[in-house]
């Protein structure tokens, strides 16, 4: 096998697998997101850790796993229409704070 081909085989497997996740994980995260935007919250603000601390986004992350632990599985944000899971709003709790530490380290 040439250099190329070894190349071009590893590059195979660098490439995140974007078109297997689920659509209804795509579509539970766009829900939650959603519920962002009624509140008026504009893109990306979330990446503005003064105004949305990590350790504040992990705590939301923890209430909406405590919430459902206690067996209340939808959270329904006061003022917004749309109706979300809590597990989900966790999750995407989870990777707001996972992407504000990934770019922490990028601006370093």
């Amino acid at each position: 096998m040439s250099n190329n081909d070894k190349q071009n085989s590893s590059n195979k497997f660098n490439k995140l697998p974007l078109a297997e996740l689920h659509p209804e994980f795509i579509k539970q995260l766009a829900t939650v997101h959603k519920v962002g935007k009624e509140k008026g919250y504009s893109k990306y603000s979330w990446l503005n850790t003064e105004l949305f601390p990590t350790i504040e986004i992990l705590n939301a992350a923890m209430r909406h796993i405590n919430a459902h632990l206690a067996g209340d599985l939808y959270n329904q944000e006061e003022g917004c229409t749309t109706k979300g899971y809590h597990l989900t709003h966790a999750a995407y709790n989870l990777l707001i704070a996972a992407t504000q530490i990934k770019e922490q380290e990028n601006d370093k």
